[in-house]
This record gives C-alpha cells, sequence and structure tokens, in this order.
C-alpha cells in the first residue's frame, strides 16, 4: 500500500483533484485515548471534505480532558454520522446536533461480496466446529457454555487467537490473517465471541451465534457497540445468553431484512455527503 507522510496528505487536502476525504470504522475517535490524533480527524483537509462515515467513540462518554479538542474536531467535518446509539447522543452533547447512526463498515459489503473480494471457497465446511473467537479470556459463562454445548453436539472447538487451557473439547488453536478469520467464521456451525467484528461477521453471513462481556479486566467497558448492533437487528438475546435450545432457534430473517435496510441508507448517506462536498467546490 502506498504511505504517505503528513507533509504529503496536507498537499493532497488541498488538491483540486480530491473531492472528498473519509474517516470511519472501528474506535479511531476513542474517546479515552490520551492522544487524540488529527489524521483520524481528517486535520490535513479542508473543513469541507471531511467525510465521517460510521467511526466510534468506543465508549458511552468523553472524559473531561478530551472534550475540548474532540468537540473542536468533530464539529469541523462537513458530514458526519457515527457507529453507536450513543455516539449520537455524545455528538448532540459536543455540538448541540445528533449525527446520524448507520451501521458498521463491514456490514456494508454483503456475504457474497466478502466472499468473493477474498476469494473463499463457496462450499460446505469439510469440518464441524464451534469457533471460539475472544479478544481476552473468556469470562466463566462463556467457558461453561462453550464446552456444555460441545458436549451436546459432538462439535470439536477451534479458537483464535488465544489458547485456552479451560475448554477440555479445544483441540485445534489457529493464526488466522483478515482473509482465514472470515473463512473461518463462514463454515462455523456456531461463532462464540466478545468481538464487534466477531459478531458483525456471524451476522452477516447467518452463522449462529453468542457474544459475551469482554473480561477486560482493569480497562475500561466497550459493550456499548456490540450492544448497539444488536439492539438494531432485534437479536439482543444473543449478548450473554447461556441457553442453548439447538439450531432451530437460529432465525436470521429479520435480522437479514433490519441490514438490508440499514445497508442502503448507510450508502446513500456516503453518495450525499460526497455529492455535497463536490457542489459545495463549484
Amino acid at each position: 500500500p502506498q504511505r504517505y507522510f503528513y507533509i504529503q496528505l496536507r498537499k493532497m487536502g488541498k488538491n483540486k483533484d480530491y473531492s472528498a476525504f473519509v474517516c470511519g470504522s472501528d474506535q479511531i475517535w476513542n474517546s479515552s485515548t490520551f492522544y487524540v490524533d488529527p489524521l483520524y480527524y481528517l486535520k490535513f483537509a479542508p473543513s469541507k471534505k471531511r467525510i465521517a462515515f460510521s467511526p466510534s467513540f468506543g465508549r458511552d462518554y468523553v472524559p473531561v480532558y478530551n472534550l475540548k479538542r474532540i468537540s473542536k474536531n468533530i464539529a469541523e467535518f462537513a458530514s458526519i454520522s457515527v457507529r453507536e446509539d450513543s455516539g449520537a447522543e455524545i455528538g448532540q452533547t459536543l455540538i448541540g446536533k445528533k449525527p446520524q447512526v448507520l451501521m458498521d463498515p463491514t456490514l456494508i459489503l454483503t456475504a457474497e461480496q466478502w466472499i468473493e473480494q477474498l476469494q473463499i471457497e463457496d462450499v460446505e465446511s469439510r469440518e464441524d466446529y464451534i469457533l471460539s473467537y475472544f479478544l481476552n479470556e473468556p469470562n466463566a459463562k462463556a467457558l461453561v457454555f462453550m464446552n456444555e454445548v460441545a458436549s451436546a453436539t459432538g462439535l470439536k472447538i477451534i479458537t483464535l487467537p488465544l489458547l485456552i487451557a479451560n475448554i477440555n473439547a479445544l483441540t485445534e488453536c489457529r493464526d488466522a490473517g483478515p482473509r482465514e478469520f472470515v473463512s473461518l467464521v463462514k463454515g462455523a456451525k456456531m461463532v462464540c465471541t466478545d468481538s464487534f467484528h466477531g459478531t458483525a461477521f456471524s451476522l452477516n453471513f447467518n452463522v449462529p451465534f453468542f457474544t459475551f462481556e469482554r473480561n477486560y479486566g482493569h480497562a475500561e467497558k466497550q459493550s456499548t457497540r456490540i450492544l448497539s448492533l444488536l439492539r438494531m437487528v432485534n437479536l439482543l438475546d444473543r449478548y450473554e445468553n447461556v441457553h442453548f435450545h439447538g439450531w432451530h432457534d437460529s432465525d436470521f430473517s429479520g435480522a437479514n431484512d433490519i441490514i438490508c435496510r440499514e445497508r442502503r441508507k448507510a450508502l446513500n448517506y456516503l453518495r450525499n455527503a460526497i455529492d455535497e462536498v463536490e457542489n459545495s467546490a463549484k
């Protein structure tokens, strides 16, 4: 990939060949960071060219020490959207207007498009497994649940990226890049995770999943983004739920309809935001 120094980005920002610059996805606007990176707020480009496409604050508040700087940064955007309901409330508090809430950009691509872009074989999985994807050591509920499902179904557990000694049914621990990660989610019979994107890709591929509270230790909780996503698709019962009743209760039809609607909404936002930037330059 091409790399640029900040001084080069500043020149690009002023260049008429570039109509707009877009930032977004994940916690680029992490509100409690001790370094508010100007790159994540497109400070190298004129305000009229800046578009925010579903960034996340990661939390439901902004600490006092970041209030002034983050308020100023987001107020300068020509168009602003966020990824969670709590982010919209933060925007209302900081700049006096509520940003549009859009889905995470990873959900903009359909399952079929992910398969095509990453060249994943669209065939039935050659193995049956539960995918365990935890960013931190799973909590007690998750460990007990995965063991019980593995025992009841006879499925093995594939885990990444952590080797979890407390899962007796564990047979494999795998490394994975982006392609392998998406492929493992797609092929799983069930996904157990504490990850936002583990949840999002399970949704997109219609793989039965259960999402558990992340074991943050001494770190601050960041559950608002997962809860906002599950609330949007009416699947809050998949969060911290330890009751497995079989595969028949994994109906994604309602969630799929909502995702299709939200996908159109997000793409319309992006088109309109770019059109507005281009029109203002005429």
